[in-house]
C-alpha cells in the first residue's frame, strides 16, 4: 500500500501490510498434560485448564500476592517497526486489590489488572521496536497477583494506522491544535499505548502506559503539522522511575543531524524550550536516549534504567487559529487490487451521533476507468447488520479520487466496521471499535425538535453527557422532577445547537401548586454543566476528551457551537414547608437572532420531610487554606463569612468535614509557662548549659521527624533575630531551623517557608541570625527543627541536640519565646491544661446550624502517619519511653473523654490517627489504640482498613477501602459493638462504584446503595477541595487549574517537586473554585461558595436514598404490629437494594432508571405509612 508523502511526512518505519502473524500453538491445544509445545513455563505454579473459552485447553498461572511468574512463548519474527494488533481472552478469580496480569510481546507489555471471573476479550496495540530485532516472545502471566487467571485464543494481526484529518491537518490520538499551539501529549495511556502518528523510530520497551529505557534505547519522536509551520516550542519528559543512568535529549530538523538539549540523571520532570534558531520548521525530531551503565533486571522482565512515564510536545503554529483534535483507528485490510492505490484517509468518529464517514483515497493506474461502489457495513453480535452502500463512482484511467461512505452507529459495546469496495475491483477493510458507555445514546426525551436554531432534550441527572451525541428516539413533555421536602433533585435540559448560537440565557418561573400554592424561582438553580478535558484516562474504562463535572452558575450569555450538546444542570431545593403535590414551571431559552423557546418543568413534591441531620454519617477532608489561597481571602472576617458558604453547601449536601471548626482548636498546655515544644526528647546526657537540651533524631527513610515551638510568634515591626547553641551527632550533618510562615487567618502559607540549613562539626556550636524580611502579608510564623535536611520523600537522616534557643524582638529586646533551655519540668507542671473556650464556641454553632452530626478529634501524643512513613509517640517532648509521657497522656485523655462527654458529642467524635497501616504498622496502630481504649473509652477508635485479625480489639470503627469489605465481617464485628464505614480514594478503579470525572455518573449514587446493602453507617474521603498538587504544579503562584486539568495529581509519597504522577480524574476534589478564582490568581478578593459537581449531586442523591431506606425501616418499625403481615413482607422487601442497582460491588448500574424507579417506590411507601 502506497501512503502520500503530502500526507505523511513522518511515517512509522516498516511496511503496513494485511496477514496476520503466526502465534504458536494460539489456542494451546497442542501438547500433553502441563507440556504446551512452542510455550514454556517460567515457574510454578502454573498448569493446563480445561475452564476454556474455546476448545479443551487454555494455560493459567497462579500467584500468591508476592510472586511472579508467566508462560513464554517461542520467539516470533515481528516485522521491525510493524504495527500489531494482539488479541485474546483472559479470566480469573484474583482479588483486585493489588497485582496485575501481565500480558503480550517483550516490548511492549501491557498489565491488564485481574481479569473477571467470566471469559473477556482483549486487544491491545503495539509499535515493534524499528531500531536491531524485534525478534520477541510473547509473555501472558501474573505479577503479585493473589489467585489464578487463565488465557486462551492468542492472535496476532497486522494494522494500519487511520488518523483523523481536518482542515489539512493530520492529527493522531494525542494531539491536538488549540488557537495557534499544537500539543502532542503521548497517548501511553489509550488503546495506542506505545504507538503514535509521531512515533519515527525507537527501540524502547514499553509497559502498559511508559516508555522503559535500558543500555542504549532510544525513541524519535517528529512532530509534523502538515500546512503550518513551527515557531517556537517545548517539551516536557517525566521521569517516573529511576535507578540509574541518564537520559540524554537531542533535537533535529532532518532526523539526521542532532543538537544535544538537555539531560536528566534522576527521577523527575525534565522542561527545555527548543532553541529559536531552529525556526520556523516544518519538521521537528526529538530523541529520547538513554546513557545507562547496565540492564537492571531479568531478560523477560526488566524495569529499566529509567522510565518515562509522560512526553508532552507543544508548539507555536502559523495559520488561522482553529480548534481541532486529533485520533487514531486501527484497520486490518485485504491484498489490493491490480494496478489500484487505495489509502482509507479518515474513518469518522464511529460513534452514536458522531461525525461518521469513511474516506478512501483511490488511484486509478490501469489503462481504463473502473467503476468502484463503496459501502460500509456496521456489525454487533446479536444485532442485525447496518449496511450503507453508496451509488457507483466512475474513476477515470490515470485518475484519483476520494470516495465518501457515510454510515450509522447506535448503541454501545464491541462493533465491527467493514469497508468494502466493490464493482471493478475487490477490496475489503475491517475495523473492530468500541462504543463506549459514555456515547450511550439510549436515553432521553425530545422535547422539541431541531428549528434551524436548536432542538431540545432531557434526561436524568445520573447520566454524564458527552458533547457530541445523537438525539433521543423518544419524546417527552417536559422534564419531571420528584422530591421530598428538604430535599433536593436535579434533572438535565440540553441545548443541541444546530448553528453556532450566542447569547444564550435561561430563567424560569415560579413553581406553581396545588391551591396556587408556590415555589419560588430562588429555589430553583439553573446551573451550567462544564467540561474538561480528559487527556490522561483514570483506566482503561474511560476515554479521553470531554467530561461533564463541574456546575457553575450562569452569570453571563452562553454561546454554543454547532452541532455541540450544552446541558443545563435544573436543579430544585424543595422547602422543608411545601404543600405536597404536583407543581408546573417553565423554562424560557434565548439567543441572539431572536431565538426563543420554552419547555414545561414538572415536580412533585412527596408528603414527608427529610432530617436536617442524616443517617448515613459522613466524613470528607476538606482544605480552607486552598480557599484562601485561590480566592485571595487574607481579612479572617472575609474567611468566616466565605467558610461559613462552604459549610452551607456542605450541609445541602448531608456532607460532613472532617473538622467543621478550623478557626480555632482546643488549646493544650502543661501548667504554668513549661512545656512548649511539640516533637523531640528533653535529653539529660548531652547538654549546651543546664541540665538538658532537645535532641531531634531522624531515623526514618520515608519522613521528617521535627520539633516544634506550639505558639506562633506574631511578627514585630523591625523582626526578629535567632540565636541557639547546636550539636550534631555527626560531623558535616546537615539539619534545619525553619520558620513557617502563617497569614492574618494564622493559616500557613504555601510555600513560604524560610529554611536555614546548618551544617555541624560534631561539637556544641553557636548559630546567630537576624531577620527583617518576611513573606508578603505573613503575620506568624512557628519555630521548627527538622533532625535532618528536609527532603519531599524524607529519606535523609541524622540526629541535632539543641539548646539555648532565643527569639529576640529587634525592636523592644524582648524574649519571644519560654521553654528555650528545654530543662526538666518540675513535677507540679506535669499537668495538662485545655482551653476549650473557642473551640467549643464555633463548634457548637456549626454543628447546630448546619446539621454536621461528627467531627475527627484531633489528639496529640500518638504519633502517627501513614503505610508510607510514621512518627513516634511523643507528648510535650517526652517520649513514651518516659513516665512523663504515660502520666500526662493519662490526664490528656482523660479530660479529652470527659469534656466531650458533657457536651454530649462523644458519640459524633472519632479519633482517625493513622491512615492505611501495612502489617508493618499494626503493632504500632495498636499500641496508640490501647492508650485510646484505656484512658478514653467512649472515643470512637477509627482506622482505615480492612479488618485484620492483628487489628482486633483495636478500632471500634472500622473504615476499610470497598473491595475489602464482605457482609459477614460487617455482620460478625456488628455483633462485638464495633461499627463499619468504608472508603474510596484513588482506589479502587474499574470495575468499582468510583469518584472519578471520567467514569459513569451513577457510580458515587450506587455507591451509597451499596453502603445500605452491606449494613455500613458511613462514607468517608480523604479531600473534596484537592484542586493543586505541589508536586505536579510547585510553583506557589501558578496553581492547577482544576477547570482545565481534571487530573488528580500525586502529592507527598516520596513525589518530587515537579513530578507527575496521576491518582485519577476528579479525585480529592467534588467541589471547585468559583470560576473567577479557577487558576488561583484572581484579580481581587472572591467571596462566592464553591461550585458543586455532578459527582457532589449523585453523593448527596445516594444520601437522600439512604435516608428514604432508613425512614421507611423506622416506619415499619413502628408500625408493624398495626400492618398485616403481606403487608410488613411487601414494604419489607423494598429494603433491599434491587439487583436491578446492584447484584456485587462490581456489578451495578450505570442506568440512572432503577434506581429512580425503586426511590419512588421507597417514597410511595414511605407516604402511605406517613398518612396512618
Amino acid at each position: 500500500m502506497k501512503r502520500s508523502c503530502s500526507i505523511f511526512a513522518c511515517v512509522l518505519l516498516g511496511a503496513l501490510f494485511a496477514g496476520g502473524q503466526e502465534v504458536p500453538n494460539p489456542s494451546f491445544e497442542i501438547g500433553q498434560g502441563d507440556v504446551v509445545a512452542g510455550w514454556t513455563l517460567s515457574a510454578q505454579p502454573g498448569a493446563v485448564v480445561s475452564d476454556t473459552h474455546s476448545g479443551q485447553r487454555a494455560i493459567a498461572v497462579t500467584g500468591d500476592g508476592d510472586s511472579a511468574n508467566h508462560w513464554l512463548s517461542e520467539p516470533i519474527d515481528f516485522s521491525p517497526g510493524g504495527l500489531y494488533a494482539i488479541s485474546y481472552w483472559a479470566k480469573g478469580d484474583a482479588l483486585p486489590a493489588g497485582g496485575t496480569a501481565v500480558t503480550g510481546p517483550l516490548f511492549a507489555n501491557v498489565d491488564i489488572g485481574s481479569p473477571p471471573a467470566e471469559w473477556k476479550h482483549y486487544r491491545q496495540i503495539a509499535a515493534a521496536p524499528s531500531i536491531g530485532s524485534a525478534r520477541q516472545p510473547l509473555r501472558f502471566g501474573q505479577w503479585h497477583l493473589s489467585g489464578t487467571v487463565m488465557f486462551d485464543d492468542i492472535a496476532i494481526q497486522r494494522a494500519e494506522a487511520i488518523h483523523h484529518q481536518e482542515q489539512g491537518a493530520v492529527l493522531g490520538e494525542g494531539e491536538r491544535i488549540s488557537v495557534n499551539e499544537y500539543i502532542f501529549l503521548a497517548p501511553f495511556t489509550s488503546h495506542c499505548r506505545n504507538h503514535s502518528r509521531p512515533l519515527y523510530k525507537h527501540n524502547a520497551g514499553f509497559n502498559s502506559n511508559r516508555w522503559v529505557f535500558g543500555q542504549g534505547a532510544e525513541v524519535v519522536y517528529c512532530h509534523d503539522i502538515a500546512g503550518r509551520e513551527q515557531l517556537a516550542a517545548s517539551l516536557t519528559v517525566n521521569i517516573g522511575y529511576y535507578v540509574g543512568g541518564q537520559l540524554v535529549v537531542a533535537v533535529s530538523k532532518d532526523g539526521q543531524n542532532w543538537q544535544p538539549l538537555g539531560q536528566q540523571a534522576d527521577k523527575g520532570v525534565l522542561t527545555l524550550e527548543l532553541p529559536k534558531e531552529l525556526f520556523p520548521a516544518q519538521r521537528v525530531f526529538i530523541s529520547l536516549k538513554a546513557e545507562a551503565a547496565k540492564k537492571v533486571g531479568a531478560a523477560d522482565s526488566d524495569p529499566g534504567s529509567f522510565q518515562i512515564h509522560s512526553y508532552e510536545y507543544k508548539a507555536s503554529v502559523s495559520g488561522s487559529p482553529t480548534e481541532i483534535r486529533g485520533s487514531t483507528r486501527y484497520i486490518h485490510s485485504s491484498k489490493l487490487p491490480d494496478a489500484v492505490d487505495i489509502a482509507i484517509v479518515d474513518i469518522g468518529d464511529s460513534l452514536p451521533g458522531g461525525k461518521n464517514q469513511a474516506q478512501i483515497a483511490i488511484t486509478n493506474r490501469r489503462a481504463q476507468a473502473i467503476a468502484v461502489v463503496p459501502s460500509v457495513t456496521v456489525s454487533k453480535e446479536g444485532a442485525a447488520d447496518v449496511e450503507s452502500t453508496q451509488p457507483s463512482v466512475s474513476i477515470p484511467a490515470g485518475a484519483s479520487q476520494t470516495v465518501v461512505a457515510p454510515y450509522q452507529v447506535s448503541g454501545i459495546g464491541e462493533f465491527n466496521l467493514s469497508v468494502e469496495l466493490k464493482g471493478d475491483i475487490s477490496y475489503k477493510a475491517e475495523m473492530p471499535f468500541t462504543v463506549p458507555l459514555y456515547f450511550d445514546d439510549s436515553y432521553g426525551d425530545m422535547l422539541r425538535d431541531d428549528d434551524g436554531h436548536a432542538a431540545l432534550w432531557w434526561a436524568s441527572s445520573g447520566w454524564k453527557i458527552p458533547v457530541i451525541r445523537a438525539l433521543p428516539r423518544s419524546r417527552g413533555r417536559g422534564l419531571r422532577i420528584s422530591a421530598a421536602r428538604r430535599e433536593a433533585e436535579a434533572a438535565q435540559l440540553v441545548i443541541r445547537a444546530s448553528r453556532d448560537l450566542a447569547g444564550v440565557t435561561v430563567s424560569s418561573s415560579d413553581l406553581v401548586g396545588p391551591n396556587g400554592a408556590v415555589i419560588s424561582r430562588d429555589r430553583l438553580d439553573l446551573l451550567r454543566v462544564h467540561y474538561s478535558d480528559v487527556t490522561m484516562k483514570t483506566d482503561p474504562t474511560s476515554v479521553a476528551g470531554l467530561w461533564p463535572d463541574a456546575l457553575p452558575p450562569i452569570l453571563r450569555p452562553m454561546s454554543i457551537a454547532a452541532g455541540c450538546n450544552q446541558p443545563l444542570w435544573v436543579r430544585v431545593r424543595v422547602p422543608e414547608d411545601a404543600v405536597a403535590g404536583q407543581y408546573q414551571a417553565m423554562i424560557t431559552l434565548r439567543a441572539e437572532g431572536g431565538w426563543k423557546a420554552s419547555v414545561p418543568l414538572s415536580v412533585e413534591v412527596f408528603p414527608f420531610t427529610l432530617p436536617k441531620t442524616m443517617t448515613c454519617e459522613t466524613a470528607f477532608g476538606f482544605n480552607p487554606s486552598l480557599v484562601w489561597r485561590y480566592q485571595k481571602i487574607d481579612d479572617p472576617a472575609q474567611r468566616r463569612e466565605v467558610l461559613q458558604k462552604y459549610w452551607q453547601n456542605f450541609s445541602e449536601h448531608h456532607i460532613w468535614p472532617y473538622n467543621p471548626a478550623p478557626f480555632s482548636q482546643p488549646k493544650v498546655t502543661l501548667d504554668g509557662k513549661l512545656g512548649r515544644w511539640q516533637g523531640g526528647t528533653r535529653d539529660r546526657s548531652e547538654k549546651a548549659s543546664g541540665e538538658s537540651s532537645l535532641y531531634i533524631r531522624d531515623e526514618s527513610t520515608t519522613s521528617s521527624v521535627s520539633a516544634r515551638y506550639a505558639q506562633a510568634i506574631a511578627i514585630p515591626a523591625e523582626g526578629v533575630t535567632l540565636r541557639f547553641k547546636y550539636k550534631t551527632a555527626e560531623p558535616g550533618h546537615i539539619f534545619v531551623a525553619t520558620f513557617t510562615h502563617n497569614d492574618k487567618g494564622n493559616a500557613w502559607m504555601y510555600g513560604r517557608n524560610r529554611d536555614m540549613r546548618i551544617t555541624g562539626d560534631g561539637t556544641w556550636q553557636s548559630f546567630e541570625q537576624r531577620i527583617t524580611q518576611f513573606p508578603e502579608n505573613a503575620a506568624s510564623f512557628h519555630l521548627v527543627f527538622w533532625g535532618a535536611r528536609w527532603t519531599e520523600s524524607g529519606d535523609t537522616t541524622g540526629a541535632v541536640w539543641v539548646d539555648d534557643v532565643e527569639l529576640i524582638d529587634n525592636q523592644s529586646g524582648q524574649q519571644l519565646i519560654e521553654d528555650g533551655g528545654f530543662e526538666p519540668l518540675p513535677k507540679e507542671n506535669l499537668r495538662v491544661h485545655i482551653d476549650w473556650s473557642d473551640w467549643d464556641q464555633e463548634m457548637a454553632e456549626n454543628l447546630s446550624r448546619f446539621g454536621f452530626n461528627g467531627f475527627r478529634m484531633n489528639i496529640m501524643g500518638l504519633g502517627g502517619g501513614t503505610f508510607h512513613a510514621r512518627h513516634e509517640p511523643s507528648l510535650f517532648s517526652f517520649t513514651e519511653d518516659t513516665p512523663e509521657y504515660e502520666l500526662l497522656m493519662a490526664d490528656y485523655l482523660g479530660q479529652v473523654h470527659q469534656h466531650l462527654s458533657e457536651k454530649g458529642w462523644l458519640d459524633k467524635a472519632y479519633v482517625y490517627w493513622f491512615d492505611e497501616p501495612d502489617k508493618k504498622d499494626y503493632e504500632f496502630v495498636m499500641n496508640g489504640f490501647r492508650k485510646l481504649k484505656t484512658y478514653a473509652p467512649g472515643l470512637r477508635r477509627m482506622l482505615t482498613e480492612q479488618v485484620e485479625d492483628e487489628l482486633i480489639g483495636g478500632p471500634n470503627l472500622w473504615c476499610p477501602l470497598t473491595p475489602h469489605v464482605t457482609r459477614e465481617q460487617v455482620e460478625e464485628r456488628n455483633q462485638q459493638g464495633e461499627r463499619f464505614w468504608w472508603y474510596v480514594c484513588t482506589g479502587p478503579k474499574a470495575p468499582y462504584a468510583t469518584l472519578f470525572i471520567d467514569h459513569p455518573g451513577t457510580e458515587m449514587r450506587v455507591w451509597l446503595w451499596q453502603t445500605w446493602a452491606f449494613g455500613i453507617d458511613g462514607i468517608l474521603v480523604w479531600a473534596s477541595n484537592y484542586w493543586t498538587s505541589g508536586a505536579a504544579y510547585p510553583d506557589p503562584n501558578a496553581p492547577q487549574n482544576p477547570y482545565l486539568d481534571p487530573m488528580g495529581w500525586v502529592s507527598g509519597y516520596a513525589t518530587d517537586k515537579g513530578v507527575k504522577r496521576p491518582w485519577g480524574n476528579g479525585d480529592g476534589r467534588f467541589v471547585y473554585p468559583p470560576e473567577a478564582a479557577a487558576d488561583g490568581n484572581p484579580a481581587e478578593t472572591v467571596l462566592d461558595g464553591p461550585v458543586d459537581s455532578i459527582r457532589w449531586e449523585m453523593l448527596r442523591d445516594g444520601i437522600e436514598d439512604y435516608e428514604y431506606m432508613a425512614i421507611l425501616k423506622r416506619l415499619i418499625s413502628e408500625q408493624g404490629d398495626r400492618l398485616t403481615q403481606a403487608r410488613r413482607d411487601e414494604l419489607n422487601a423494598l429494603l433491599t437494594v434491587p439487583e436491578s442497582i446492584s447484584t456485587s460491588l462490581t456489578k451495578f448500574t450505570t442506568d440512572p432508571a432503577p434506581i429512580e424507579e425503586h426511590r419512588e417506590k421507597l417514597a410511595r411507601a414511605i407516604a402511605s405509612l406517613s398518612a396512618r
